[in-house]
C-alpha cells in the first residue's frame, strides 16, 4: 500500500510542480522539449543522436524532428562522425550557448517571481525536501 501511495504522489506532484512553475515559460516561447535538448546537447557535446533520444526518454523521430528545427534555427550543428560517416553527431554552436543563457534569465526572472509568493521557512522547506528527493532517487538505478 505503501508504494502505491508513493506511485500516486509521482503521478499527481510531478506534473503538478511542472505546470505551476513552468506555464509561464511557454508564454515566454521556451519550449520545454527543445530547452532539454539543447541543455543536453550542451552538457553532453558531440554524441550521437541516439545518445541524446536514450538519456531523454524521445523516441528517435521525435527526437530527430525537434533537432532539425534546432539546426535550421542555428541553434546546433550536424557533425558527422569521421569513422563513420553513417553516424551524425549533435554539437551546439554559439548561437546555441546564446539562447541557453537567455533562456535561464527569462526562467530564473519567472521562477523568482513565483517563489516571492513563499514565505522563507517554505522555501527552505522546499530546498530540504527536494534534498531528501535527490538522496533518495540517487539510491534507484538508470
Amino acid at each position: 500500500m505503501i508504494r502505491e501511495n508513493l506511485i500516486k504522489y509521482i503521478l499527481d506532484v510531478f506534473p503538478m510542480v511542472h505546470r505551476r512553475l513552468f506555464k509561464e515559460l511557454r508564454e515566454q516561447k521556451i519550449q520545454g522539449s527543445h530547452n532539454k535538448i539543447l541543455f543536453s546537447i550542451m552538457n553532453d557535446d558531440g554524441q550521437p543522436m541516439n545518445h541524446y533520444c536514450e538519456k531523454l526518454l524521445i523516441s528517435k523521430p521525435n527526437f530527430t524532428k525537434a533537432a532539425k528545427r534546432l539546426i535550421n534555427d542555428g541553434y546546433v550543428e550536424r557533425v558527422n562522425d569521421e569513422k563513420d560517416r553513417r553516424i551524425i553527431k549533435l554539437s551546439i554552436t554559439e548561437e546555441g550557448r546564446k539562447r541557453i543563457t537567455a533562456n535561464r534569465v527569462i526562467m530564473n526572472v519567472v521562477l523568482q517571481k513565483k517563489f516571492e509568493q513563499l514565505s522563507d521557512e517554505d522555501i527552505e522547506t522546499l530546498i530540504s525536501s527536494f534534498k531528501t528527493i535527490e538522496s533518495i532517487f540517487d539510491k534507484l538505478e538508470d
